[in-house]
């Protein structure tokens, strides 16, 4: 990762993304680690595209979600009980959704960070799917 991309990333980590998390841990009405591999998703020659990518590929498809879950008690006490961390990172350089997965208390969203950005509905309604089956 060269000095753009590590200025890109140290900017959306301190100014986007606190916000974002709160936003997802509102939705939730609680709070659970979230580790984000920053080093993971900064892909070389991509910087311009990580403040639009970050937030559509993973946080905003994420918040949608713990919204649709959380919107009662029912939901919110399924997933208090059983979210103990959420892992953001792009190990695979995964295009699709099928890379989420939920295991032993893990939300893992892995997937490549800038393809596809646009296509919230369609993340947002398979992360909501594969955790509801889950819970």
């Amino acid at each position: 990762m060269g000095l753009k991309e590590r200025r890109a990333v140290q900017d959306y980590e301190k100014n986007d993304y606190p916000p974002l998390r709160d936003a997802i841990f509102k939705a939730m009405g609680f709070e659970v680690p979230m580790e984000v591999f920053w080093d993971k998703l900064a892909l070389e020659d991509q910087s311009m595209h990580y403040k639009e990518g970050f937030t559509k590929v993973f946080f905003e498809p994420l918040r949608l979600s713990m919204e649709s879950i959380c919107r009662d008690d029912m939901g919110r006490d399924a997933l208090k009980r059983s979210l103990k961390k959420i892992v953001i990172t792009n190990l695979h350089d995964y295009g699709g959704e099928t890379s989420f997965t939920f295991e032993k208390g893990t939300l893992t969203l892995d997937r490549h960070p800038t393809y596809e950005m646009d296509s919230i509905a369609s993340r947002t309604e398979y992360l909501t799917d594969l955790l509801e089956k889950a819970l």
